[in-house]
């Protein structure tokens, strides 16, 4: 697995930056967004190189490389560039109707896979947030430990003179 950094330009033109899987598809993104900027993963547009990104493509296939930069565009609040228009076409070219039953089908395994990876990736981020969680209680106890021995060398000292 190999990971970039992407520079994220929001609509006030400040930016920050992301570590990203290329593995992962972009809805994995947007859920890194929601966590830092609680922007709803509905009202998140990302664009990169002028181009709307599917959510349903990963970093990989959409060629995003180490050191890009995604224009952060918030559908709630608008960017005033685009015309309504604009953005229901980019809707329909976003989310595909399928209209034969195999498209159907082949739709749907597609979410459910996408959903199990999106899954994953929520539950390795939890576990990392866990075990870091413990290791900082860990140094906190020893911290205390080592506090609580000097103290009890203080009092010895004090006892024996």
């Amino acid at each position: 697995m190999s990971e970039i950094e992407v520079k994220v330009v929001k609509p006030d033109g400040s930016s920050f930056s992301l570590r990203c899987n290329t593995q992962h598809m972009m809805r994995s993104v947007k859920r890194q967004i929601f966590t830092i900027e609680k922007i709803p993963f509905t009202d998140q547009k990302l664009y990169y190189k002028e181009k709307l990104l599917p959510d349903l493509k990963t970093i990989q296939e959409l060629e995003i490389t180490d050191g890009a930069t995604i224009k952060l565009v918030n559908e709630s609040v608008g960017d005033g560039d685009k015309e309504e228009e604009d953005l229901q076409k980019e809707r329909e070219e976003l989310v595909p109707v399928p209209k034969t039953d195999e498209e159907k089908q082949a739709y749907m395994r597609k979410l459910i896979i996408n959903d199990q990876k999106g899954v994953t990736m929520l539950m390795e981020q939890l576990a990392r947030d866990l075990q870091a969680s413990k290791d900082e209680a860990d140094d906190d106890d020893e911290d205390e430990d080592e506090d609580e021995g000097e103290e009890d060398r203080v009092e010895a000292s004090k006892q024996a003179s």
